[in-house]
């Protein structure tokens, strides 16, 4: 069983990115083998503006929010998620 903690000190980017891609790097370093690795990012629109990676002050907008998590060698998608707050 492999148990994975997160404790964010300070939160610049959204979390649940940062949660998928610092579990991948956490089991990436520990070397176990893994067939793929998990990669996630956000996206969304800032006045009328796309932004990729989305910081925590641009998820505060009151636009929808994207978070696609994907297998780069098979290509699927593990998570996609809309958000509207």
């Amino acid at each position: 069983m492999i148990s994975n903690y997160m404790k964010f000190l300070q939160i610049f980017l959204g979390t649940v990115q940062i949660c998928i891609n610092a579990a991948t790097l956490a089991l990436i370093d520990a070397g176990i083998p893994m067939l793929d690795y998990v990669c996630a990012c956000s996206a969304g629109c800032i006045e009328g503006e796309p932004v990729l990676d989305l910081n925590y002050i641009e998820e505060s907008y009151d636009t929808p929010e994207l978070t696609v998590a994907l297998l780069p060698k098979t290509g699927k998608i593990t998570l996609f998620q809309v958000r509207k707050y």
